[in-house]
């Protein structure tokens, strides 16, 4: 078995859906979002996304900067869940109320872009 194919089925033997979740996302952004400079990018992975899975929701980002720059940015839902599990703003309270979208409905696919890779 190649080592794709031993990181994918560790990662999918991961019973915290979470953390699986996390992990197969960051293993597709080593894959898919190598930008012109070699190295892992979100937005790189993040357009990849946007060109293969058309259909996958977007949603407004939470992130400030990229709402300064473009008050219409938005995210793919992998990217926003990703975001809102990786940075949460802790000292704001309501954010603590917000709404994640169900990892159940998105991993999945995640599982099975990743499992595309063995």
């Amino acid at each position: 078995m190649d080592e794709n194919a031993t990181k994918v089925l560790k990662m999918l033997c991961q019973p915290n859906k979470v953390l699986r979740f996390l992990w197969i996302y960051q293993y597709l952004i080593g894959l898919y979002g190598i930008n012109h400079e070699e190295v892992e990018s979100q937005t790189t992975f993040t357009e990849y996304i946007k060109s293969t899975m058309p259909l996958i929701p977007t949603v407004a980002t939470r992130d400030q900067k990229k709402l300064n720059k473009n008050p219409n940015c938005k995210e793919d839902m992998f990217t926003y869940i990703r975001n809102t599990i990786g940075h949460p703003n802790v000292f704001d309270v309501s954010s603590f109320d917000m709404e994640i979208p169900s990892i159940d409905v998105y991993l999945p696919q995640l599982e099975e872009m990743a499992i595309n890779t063995m």
